[in-house]
């Protein structure tokens, strides 16, 4: 079992370093948008974004899968009792888009029998 208060530092660390990099797109005169196959935006942003806190938690976290909307695909939990992180790297794409300060990066921790 994971000490959630434990993390929390980590955690903390994490997203600062991934919303450094977001915003540093995001003040930036050109950002690459693409489309993804549900026809929904993906930007460099959202790579960038996904790549730091996925390498992140597995660095400190390996034994916890994750579950992000950019790699959904390849999700795998073994056990559906177990822990898994649940990702969105820019929750807001369109918003972050439009450059409207309406967006977030989300980490959260999902377990079928706990509550943190």
């Amino acid at each position: 079992m994971i000490d959630t208060k434990e993390c929390l530092p980590t955690l903390k660390k994490i997203i600062f370093q991934a919303g450094s990099k977001v915003l540093d797109i995001y003040h930036s005169k050109d950002f690459e948008i693409k489309t993804k196959t549900d026809n929904s935006p993906l930007t460099k942003a959202d790579v960038i974004s996904h790549k730091i806190i996925c390498e992140s938690l597995m660095k400190n976290y390996p034994h916890i899968p994750i579950l992000s909307e950019e790699s959904c695909d390849s999700f795998l939990i073994s056990n559906p009792d177990s822990l898994f992180w649940c990702i969105d790297p820019i929750d807001g794409t369109k918003e972050f888009i439009k450059k409207n300060n309406e967006f977030t990066i989300n980490i959260a921790l999902i377990s079928k029998k706990n509550l943190f």
